[in-house]
């Protein structure tokens, strides 16, 4: 990963790791271990059928989350000295931490309870504190975040500008917003930039810079979003998959 991140910075370029636990959405089978989440509840999310029917998990115990919150740390600091700008926490998509913020999947009664927003963000709160206090002042920490699971008592874009509140005051750098347990889709929604309400109302409760995905598959479509001041950066990952060239083009209009 050193010889990957110093090819990226000879073009000038920072990169960043995404980090990430997959929750009830990883299968005994691939990992060879236990599986476990935020509560002892099936995962919804598409994420979690991907490799077939998903599995029940067992919820964890204080123990496990600490454990998790040291995984977490020691993967950042992996990421540093790997010669990465900063580490993306990945909280979306129906994977771990989304399934802490999900009142889908949370379903506890302690700290970290399903109940409250303060309890649903507590192990991302202490997971940034934690990487923070290792890597320092000057290595950049984002959380990618599903702010809504377009689905019956899931999380909902009403919750993110506060919950923007919480995590820039954990130490946070930057927001990337996506879907929860919808994952990467917003249910019968496929024009560009279909998550923009999600980056908006985070935009109202953090001076932080706030990315927007969903569908944006060029320069003119990222700009008109940008213009709006909707977001403060676009991601265009899918489209980049497609077409290698994609950043070229947007950068020659």
């Amino acid at each position: 990963l050193q010889r990957l991140t110093a090819a990226v910075h000879a073009q000038g370029v920072p990169i960043l790791a995404q980090i990430s636990h997959a929750g009830s959405a990883a299968h005994r089978a691939i990992t060879g271990q236990e599986v476990i989440s935020a509560s002892a509840v099936s995962n919804p999310s598409r994420a979690a059928s991907v490799q077939g029917q998903p599995e029940f998990p067992r919820e964890m115990t204080q123990g496990d989350i600490q454990h998790i919150v040291q995984a977490f740390v020691d993967a950042a600091v992996r990421a540093q000295q790997a010669g990465y700008d900063g580490v993306e926490i990945h909280s979306a998509h129906g994977y771990l931490l989304d399934q802490f913020y999900s009142p889908v999947t949370n379903k506890r009664t302690d700290d970290y309870m399903g109940q409250t927003l303060a309890g649903r963000t507590r192990l991302h709160v202490e997971i940034i504190q934690a990487i923070r206090r290792q890597v320092g002042s000057d290595f950049v920490l984002s959380l990618r975040l599903g702010g809504s699971d377009y689905m019956d008592g899931g999380a909902v874009v009403g919750d993110v500008s506060e919950a923007a509140k919480i995590f820039e005051t954990a130490g946070i750098d930057m927001l990337s917003l996506s879907g929860g347990m919808s994952v990467f889709f917003r249910p019968g929604y496929t024009e560009a930039g279909y998550f923009a309400e999600l980056s908006a109302a985070a935009k109202k409760g953090t001076t932080l810079p706030v990315l927007l995905t969903g569908g944006i598959a060029d320069g003119a479509e990222a700009e008109a979003f940008l213009e709006k001041g909707q977001a403060d950066l676009i991601g265009i990952g899918r489209a980049a998959l497609r077409d290698h060239q994609i950043y070229q083009k947007i950068l020659s209009m």
